[in-house]
């Protein structure tokens, strides 16, 4: 795109919606609940969303049991307040396992975002977008994943034309984006404005944080690190303020490091910064995921005191 027409795709002074993608911890024997209670208080404390059954909480290693039982401890832990949780399909009845899934969201208050599966890949177009609409007309409301192959193998990036279409299914209503190329996303907001300026778009690119200023929300495994930062992150632009590059800057730096090559690792990063942050006292990952050498701690451990000196700064101009 040219650079005039980004400009134009700049809204100063909105509201951001922020969804943190909650980071599921386990321990030796399974998952680790009083971990991701503190992890979803950090959270919601900090005034943002909880997004939960995602990448971050490794919903394709999850069994049935466990994903609903993350659904229902979530559900239990929030009282009521708003929150989005993942729906896949590991078999081959793709619409009974989705269907199923956006049902045991929405009894528990949630909102479902459909999560890509390995037959969707080989759908084509036309099917792929009957397959949605099927789900979205009986489902109701629910939300979309693209998901690129760096996060999963079984990710899906959709052509333009496809996504058009699908905004205009009034159950859909909005769409995450993780492909981590902004050309995408722009063209995604740019066709959001012009075809259904009310459909959501949430930014998935943990190496461009800034896409909010460009119209995006986000769901964010980044956000589940330091969720206080980026809310504050959030206010200052909502507020007008210039300090909203400082804080953005340190963010990314954040996100740079913890989502480099290969990408999956930043689930093992985000245990060793929830850690140093003392949010937590224990935290693994499943056997068999992606472990960042422990000497990434020095480095993240740094980060976070630039991210704190950042908000410590801003808090005294404000």
């Amino acid at each position: 795109m040219r650079l005039q027409d980004l400009t134009n795709l700049i809204v100063p002074e909105r509201e951001i919606e922020g969804l943190a993608a909650v980071l599921l911890p386990f321990d030796s024997s399974g998952i680790n609940y009083s971990a991701f209670e503190k992890i979803l208080n950090d959270v919601v404390s900090a005034g943002l969303k909880p997004a939960v059954n995602m990448d971050t909480g490794f919903v394709e290693r999850l069994s049935e049991v466990q994903w609903y039982e993350v659904l229902k401890f979530t559900h239990s832990f929030l009282r009521g307040k708003e929150f989005v949780s993942g729906v896949v399909s590991k078999n081959h009845d793709l619409r009974r396992d989705y269907m199923r899934g956006c049902a045991k969201v929405q009894e528990l208050g949630g909102v479902p975002i459909l999560f890509p599966c390995k037959q969707m890949r080989y759908m084509g177009k036309h099917k792929l977008l009957k397959f949605y609409a099927d789900i979205a007309r009986a489902a109701g409301k629910i939300l979309l994943f693209e998901l690129g192959t760096q996060f999963s193998p079984n990710g899906l990036i959709m052509e333009l034309d496809l996504i058009e279409m699908l905004m205009h299914i009034p159950e859909i209503q909005g769409l995450k984006h993780s492909s981590l190329d902004r050309e995408l996303e722009w063209q995604r907001l740019e066709l959001r404005n012009r075809v259904r300026p009310s459909f959501k778009l949430y930014t998935g690119n943990d190496r461009a944080i800034d896409m909010v200023i460009y119209g995006s929300d986000y769901i964010l495994g980044l956000a589940c690190f330091y969720p206080k930062a980026f809310s504050l992150r959030d206010r200052l632009w909502k507020t007008g303020r210039s300090e909203f590059f400082l804080l953005n800057d340190v963010l990314q730096a954040l996100g740079s490091f913890a989502f480099r090559h290969p990408i999956p690792g930043y689930k093992s990063a985000a245990c060793q910064f929830l850690k140093l942050r003392k949010v937590i006292e224990h935290c693994d990952i499943p056997s068999g995921e992606l472990q960042r050498p422990k000497e990434d701690e020095a480095v993240l451990a740094a980060i976070l005191d630039q991210i704190d000196l950042a908000i410590s700064r801003i808090v005294k101009v404000l």
